[in-house]
C-alpha cells in the first residue's frame, strides 16, 4: 500500500511540473489510464477500493478537477484507453467491476452521461453475467441514460 501511495504522489509531482508541455502531460495521463487496469489486491492483502487500479481512477478523477483543459484532457484519455476499448469488446471481464464503479464515482461531471453512453451494451451484458455488483452497475446504467 505505501508503494502505491508513493507512486502517487510521485505521480501528482511530475504531473505539477508539466503545466506547460501538453504532450508529456497526456503520454502520462495515458499511462495513468492504462494502469486502471490492474485489479484489487487478492488474498486478502488490503481491501476493496484500495488496489493500483482503483488509486489511479482516484488520481484521474482529482487531476480533471484542476481545471476546465484539465477536465478535457481526462476525459479524452479515459475515453480513449477505457471506454472505447470497452465498447469494441465482446468479453465483459475485460476490467475490473471496481474500476468503473470508481469512474463513475470520481468522475463528477456533466459530462458524465455522455461518457458512459458508449458502454451502455458492456454495462447490460455485466448486469448479465454478476451477481454481487448489480447496484453499481444499476447505478451506472441510470447516468450513462439520463438526459442531463
Amino acid at each position: 500500500d505505501c508503494q502505491i501511495e508513493s507512486f502517487i504522489q510521485n505521480f501528482k509531482i511530475i504531473m505539477g511540473r508539466l503545466e506547460n508541455d501538453k504532450t508529456q502531460r497526456v503520454m502520462l495521463l495515458r499511462s495513468l489510464a492504462r494502469l486502471t487496469a490492474v485489479p484489487e489486491h487478492k488474498e486478502g492483502v488490503g481491501s476493496q477500493g484500495d488496489g493500483l487500479g482503483f488509486k489511479c481512477v482516484q488520481l484521474l478523477g482529482f487531476l480533471k478537477k484542476r481545471s476546465p483543459e484539465a477536465e478535457q484532457e481526462v476525459l479524452a484519455v479515459v475515453q480513449e484507453i477505457i471506454i472505447e476499448p470497452l465498447a469494441a469488446k465482446q468479453k465483459v471481464q475485460d476490467l475490473p467491476m471496481t474500476t468503473m464503479a470508481a469512474v463513475c464515482s470520481t468522475f463528477e461531471s456533466s459530462r458524465l452521461p455522455e461518457f458512459l453512453k458508449p458502454i451502455v451494451g458492456w454495462l447490460v451484458d455485466m448486469y448479465k453475467q454478476t451477481g454481487s455488483s448489480k447496484e453499481v452497475i444499476v447505478n451506472m446504467l441510470a447516468e450513462a441514460t439520463s438526459n442531463h
